[in-house]
């Protein structure tokens, strides 16, 4: 500082805008630094959705395959049940396998187109249903644990996610609290080195003024003794 410093606020102000800066600055770099971390949660977030929402998906098909099954909805949702399972893997060769062999034996004896055989192949054709009809039904029984397991899987991630927007929200809109306060700090004390210089100033002025009253006072006193004498 130099000798007439005390009579400017150059230098305090630069301070200040130097600490203003500095403060905007570290603001910036914790902002973007607030940014990665959100952008990171986001993205793990997504892949760990993309692990889940294929599983929800299919059990949440299973399930409602189950509820048409037990016909909680309604006429469309049986006829749905009936031609989901009609048309499940094995069962038309199953039953076309065990007709056929009814046939064989049938035909062995001479009684194809009797009505002993056209019977046995009813009864054979409505137990097959039954039996995989009840199979049908525990089959798809566990499609709800596994949608309710996969909801609950993604229902804690997107909380775990929201959780860490809003901490990270929440931390940026206190940095920005913190660095708004540190800038109008920086601003008053400029505003207050002009009022500061302009104060030494005046003071030096006055103490000027006071020290020259006084010399004055002290030669006039000199100057009547001298007249006295």
């Amino acid at each position: 500082m130099g000798l007439f410093d005390i009579f400017s606020g150059d230098s305090a102000r630069a301070a200040a805008a130097q600490k203003e800066a500095s403060v905007r600055q570290g603001y910036s770099e914790l902002a973007s630094l607030f940014g990665q971390g959100r952008d990171a949660l986001a993205s793990n977030a997504g892949k760990a959705a993309g692990y889940y929402q294929p599983i929800y998906d299919t059990a949440l098909k299973g399930y409602g395959a189950l509820a048409d099954a037990l016909g909680l909805n309604g006429a469309d949702g049986n006829t749905r049940a009936r031609a989901a399972f009609a048309a499940a893997p094995g069962y038309e060769a199953q039953l076309q396998a065990g007709l056929d062999a009814i046939d064989r034996g049938a035909a062995a004896r001479g009684t194809l187109s009797s009505g002993g055989t056209r019977a046995a192949e009813l009864k054979y054709g409505n137990d097959l249903a039954a039996q995989g009809w009840s199979n049908y039904l525990n089959a798809l029984a566990g499609y709800g644990g596994q949608a309710l397991g996969a909801a609950g899987g993604l229902g804690n991630l997107y909380s775990g996610l929201g959780s860490g927007l809003d901490a990270s929200y929440r931390g940026l809109g206190q940095s920005a609290y913190n660095s708004a306060l540190g800038v109008g700090n920086a601003k008053a004390e400029a505003e207050m080195a002009d009022y500061n210089a302009s104060q030494n100033l005046w003071k030096t002025i006055l103490d000027g003024a006071n020290t020259t009253a006084r010399i004055y006072a002290l030669a006039q006193r000199g100057g009547l003794s001298r007249t006295k004498g």
